[in-house]
């Protein structure tokens, strides 16, 4: 008699749970069955794609980011055949006499030479104390330091900003990570400069489309290996934990109308005035042995609901989000406008002048992905193609009255996505990163049966969303799969040690 298959549920379908899926089918397939279930009418999280004419396609989600510290995400897509795209990083920053990049000299650096100096002193001593500045925000220190205001507005935060996705919140964020953007070889993407504070223009890389290849590829491996995909279908709560295993509620959510899931998890539209659940769904209770939850850490809370333990409501609860609305578009006079195109840049970055504290961002898409090249035909044969741009509004709650939105023209917009980003303040790598491990070790000491997948675990990247994911496979029998890529190995120990606090099994 056959042995009974260990049944496992992977809750989000986005980077982290996939990873999570396939890499148990891939080695585990005869001892595992493997359930994704994702709100979401499709897999990829907030890896999405918007398909325009002539094949054309735009990623609105995921853009890409530095080989060295994305050495797993891209391991992953070779292991199906995929490739990326080379993109240099030449970077817009401010607008008139704040205006600098890392391609040219500028006012601004010339001004600010002394700053920029005591800057490259500044950051040896924080790696030097790491175990310190890891829990003191970056604008404490460099205030202590005596950096000037407008060095650290103009040009420190919109340069951490880009790197780290930290938006509004980047002055809140440990300086110790600050750091490590120009020390820590796996995650170092400008070379500092003491004239410039950078004057590189590092390689980059595009993804190709990643909706495609979530869907397309890694779907039909994951079900041809026996793993139950259900998309528009969510989990409602966690009924029961136990040594026995881990009983959920999931419902059917594919004929609803009325509510609507974007990429990036268990996220209603924030435009939509709907925020529960729809009425009677078709639900169901399914008994599993282990549990996976790689959504959200507010979405994982909910979910674990009276089930949750202390350190789960301590840890989940402390992970902040804010709300961001990044707007696709064909808009080059509102770029023009509010930032310094010269068509060379492919990021962009300003300050709002009411508040140099808060920022803006923006992509030239048409300069980042190869697919767009010279840009797209909006409507009729005869239009000349028109360049594609991306803009990034930050925290809706606290700063939308700054928002320019209005200026950009709907006749050119392409597509407006809402995110509910999590923040990588001090808080996060006070009360968050630390304790990670502890919700593992529940596992194993308390049964709960329940592991944590998702780039919140770390940090905001495509690459920790996987190697999270792999991360919780192995915790369940799954052998790292990319061992032979020494610097994919070692992200994925460095990861290891912070999320679970061992070593990981060879």
């Amino acid at each position: 008699m056959a042995e009974k298959k260990r049944r496992v549920a992977v809750i989000g379908g986005g980077a982290a749970g996939v990873s999570a899926a396939w890499s148990l089918a891939r080695s585990l397939k005869e001892d595992v069955e493997v359930t994704i279930v994702e709100p979401c009418g499709s897999l990829g999280g907030v890896a999405c794609t918007k398909r325009l004419k002539n094949g054309q396609f735009v990623n609105y989600g995921v853009q890409g980011g530095a080989p060295a510290s994305h050495r797993n995400i891209n391991s992953l897509l070779k292991e199906f055949g995929e490739d990326i795209d080379d993109a240099h990083l030449s970077v817009s920053f401010g607008k008139n006499e704040h205006h600098w990049s890392n391609y040219e000299d500028s006012k601004l650096q010339q001004r600010l030479q002394a700053d920029i100096q005591r800057f490259g002193r500044l950051i040896k001593w924080i790696s030097r104390f790491e175990f310190l500045t890891l829990f003191l925000s970056i604008d404490r220190v460099m205030k202590i330091a005596r950096l000037s205001q407008e060095f650290r507005e103009r040009m420190v935060y919109p340069l951490v900003a880009l790197f780290f996705g930290t938006g509004n919140q980047t002055p809140n964020m440990s300086a110790a990570i600050v750091a490590r953007v120009f020390n820590d070889p796996s995650l170092a993407l400008f070379e500092y400069s003491p004239e410039r504070l950078i004057d590189s223009e590092p390689t980059n890389f595009a993804f190709r489309n990643l909706q495609e290849f979530y869907n397309q590829k890694m779907r039909p491996y994951l079900e041809a290996r026996g793993v139950r995909v259900l998309t528009s279908h969510r989990v409602e709560k966690v009924l029961k934990r136990s040594s026995d295993g881990v009983t959920l509620r999931i419902s059917n959510l594919t004929n609803f109308e009325g509510v609507e899931y974007r990429a990036g998890g268990d996220q209603m539209l924030l435009s939509s005035s709907k925020a529960e659940s729809p009425a009677n769904p078709t639900s169901w209770d399914e008994d599993f042995d282990d549990l996976i939850l790689a959504c959200p850490a507010n979405v994982s809370l909910q979910i674990l609901g009276d089930n949750a333990t202390f350190w789960e409501r301590r840890v989940l609860g402390s992970v902040e989000y804010f709300d961001d609305l990044s707007v696709t578009h064909c808009d080059e006079e509102y770029m023009k406008k509010h930032f310094e195109v010269d068509g060379k840049a492919i990021y962009f970055i300003k300050s709002y002048e009411q508040d140099a504290k808060l920022l803006e961002m923006g992509f030239d898409l048409s300069g980042y992905q190869s697919s767009i090249g010279v840009g797209v035909r909006l409507s009729g044969e005869d239009e000349k193609p028109r360049r594609v741009y991306q803009t990034i509004f930050l925290d809706k709650k606290r700063k939308q009255d700054l928002w320019p939105l209005f200026e950009i023209k709907e006749s050119l917009i392409i597509d407006k996505s809402w995110w509910h980003a999590f923040a990588h303040t001090m808080t996060h790598f006070r009360w968050v990163v630390p304790f990670v491990w502890l919700l593992h070790r529940q596992s194993a000491v308390k049964r709960t049966r329940t592991y944590f997948a998702g780039a919140w675990t770390l940090i905001n990247t495509h690459d920790i969303a996987v190697v999270s994911g792999l991360a919780a496979a192995q915790r369940l029998g799954a052998p790292y799969p990319f061992a032979e890529n020494r610097l994919a190995l070692e992200a994925y120990k460095t990861y290891w040690m912070v999320g679970h606090l061992t070593a990981p099994r060879k």
